[in-house]
């Protein structure tokens, strides 16, 4: 089951380990244990899906395994809405937009999930196929902000294969991409994957505790800020976000007995 559970991380689903069992995180959206289902019969696993438990009737082999991680993507994300690029959406999520692990590619797919789960959206990914740049677009310049932010954090303790920083002049809004660490530097997928793992596993393991982090900063005077930050530059933004966080971080560091 330990083998089992690591290859649908692998793969981008949002799991719990129960026992002998694995647990479909409610993160997912609904169709995804369908579509689970589906893929586990494609590739002839023996397996029973009862509620959110998926329990394994017999050992998967290697193949099989490596079949589940690299099960390809159907298709690609929607595009930006106003919805999750606005001020409000930010705040008062919790829980991001959530994403269908089948229209992600493995590379990416855990990390968006994660991202998800902290109450951070994005629209838009690719792991670069093994040839190019792999990104993550945000569902805006708000997000993008609040990820930097706590990324900064921690990507000093990670060792990464590749540099993994945001761009933000990219032309379909800020987004976090890799880039060779050395000109000589190859793109590979299992290092790509290898790096957007730590990264999710943050995500993920703070999910709850970074999302409600989020509404205590910023949750206070709701139409005050979204007029303000709606007339802020990038620079701007990032900077009275900056401060806001630290503030409260202070002030954490204070009261904490």
């Amino acid at each position: 089951m330990e083998r089992l559970a690591n290859a649908m991380e692998a793969r981008g689903f949002l799991i719990n380990r129960i026992s002998d069992s694995v647990y479909f995180s409610p993160s997912n959206t609904r169709e995804e244990l369908y579509l689970v289902e589906r893929m586990f019969k494609e590739i002839d696993c023996d397996v029973a899906i009862e509620g959110r438990q998926i329990h394994l009737h017999s050992p998967l082999t290697d193949e099989q395994l490596e079949r589940i991680i690299w099960y390809p993507a159907s298709n690609h994300e929607a595009g930006p809405d106003d919805i999750s690029n606005s001020w409000k959406y930010f705040v008062k999520r919790r829980h991001g937009a959530k994403v269908n692990t089948f229209v992600l590619e493995t590379g990416v797919a855990r990390l968006v999930k994660s991202l998800s789960a902290a109450g951070i959206s994005t629209f838009s990914s690719c792991d670069g196929h093994g040839g190019r740049n792999p990104y993550i677009i945000f569902s805006g310049r708000v997000q993008a902000v609040w990820f930097d932010l706590l990324y900064s954090e921690t990507k000093r303790v990670m060792e990464l294969n590749y540099d993994w920083k945001i761009n933000w002049n990219s032309r379909m809004g800020p987004s976090l991409v890799a880039d060779k660490l050395l000109e000589a530097q190859r793109w590979n997928l299992q290092d790509i994957l290898a790096d957007t793992t730590k990264i999710a596993n943050f995500f993920f393991e703070h999910a709850e505790e970074l999302a409600m982090t989020k509404r205590k900063i910023f949750g206070k005077r709701l139409k005050t800020t979204r007029k303000l930050v709606k007339i802020m530059s990038d620079e701007e933004l990032y900077e009275w976000m900056s401060g806001m966080y630290d503030q409260y971080k202070s002030t954490r560091l204070v009261t904490k007995p």
